[in-house]
């Protein structure tokens, strides 16, 4: 009886000691990693009442992450573009129309996180975003013409997520985030009753949610 107990208590402390080290092994997101990403994107407008067209975003990522015991900070960029756009009514004349659409959007940036849970981590993300959009204006005035170009504009973005490391090398993530641009409208039109629309300056907030699947080397 004696011999069996202690061969029990053995075991315990055996299993108790060898848990940190595959809980370590299980919870490293340690090194580089890729990601393809889709998700849901929504505008919207700090100029006048606008109509905000919700999209899909989609493409991919990559990055490096450097792990210290539970705590985990790396880099990252990504390339995505979306079917998202927003349009306004009525900016110089009653009858004109302004369309703002999506056409790309790079991130740079860092996050910064903590296993809670052998292999889920929570993050947080921090970074520089670069918008590229396409405007089209309709004037709908007599020997007008619709008017399109396409600009790019600087913005910040912050997001928070989930991300879940399988058996193997393969993740799972979910993630919110949350990126204001400037102007992005660049017009400079010579007609008089057209100067309403070089000075409408569309500052973008946008809001995405998405989940990415990604494979660690």
């Amino acid at each position: 009886m004696r011999k069996k107990s202690i061969l029990a208590l053995t075991g315990i402390a055996f299993c108790v000691l060898a848990t940190p080290a595959f809980a370590q092994e299980e919870a490293n997101f340690q090194g580089p990693h890729v990601r393809a990403i889709v998700g849901w994107d929504n505008f919207s407008a700090g100029n006048g009442p606008s109509t905000s067209k919700d999209g899909a975003v989609f493409g991919g990522g990559f990055g490096y992450d450097f792990q210290r015991e539970n705590f985990v900070v790396g880099i990252e960029s990504e390339l995505t573009s979306s079917s998202g756009s927003a349009s306004w009514d009525g900016i110089a004349n009653p009858a004109d129309h302004l369309k703002v659409e999506a056409v790309r959007d790079i991130f740079i940036g860092a996050r910064a996180g903590y296993v809670v849970m052998p292999q889920l981590l929570l993050y947080g993300k921090i970074g520089y975003s670069n918008f590229k959009v396409k405007n089209q204006y309709d004037a709908n005035m007599p020997g007008s013409s619709r008017i399109k170009d396409k600009v790019t504009s600087d913005g910040f973005r912050v997001g928070a997520g989930l991300e879940y490391r399988f058996s193997g090398n393969f993740y799972a993530r979910g993630e919110y985030r949350y990126t204001h641009y400037g102007d992005v409208n660049d017009y400079e039109l010579p007609e008089p009753a057209l100067a309403a629309v070089n000075g409408f300056d569309v500052d973008v907030d946008r809001s995405q949610v998405i989940v990415g699947i990604g494979y660690r080397f």
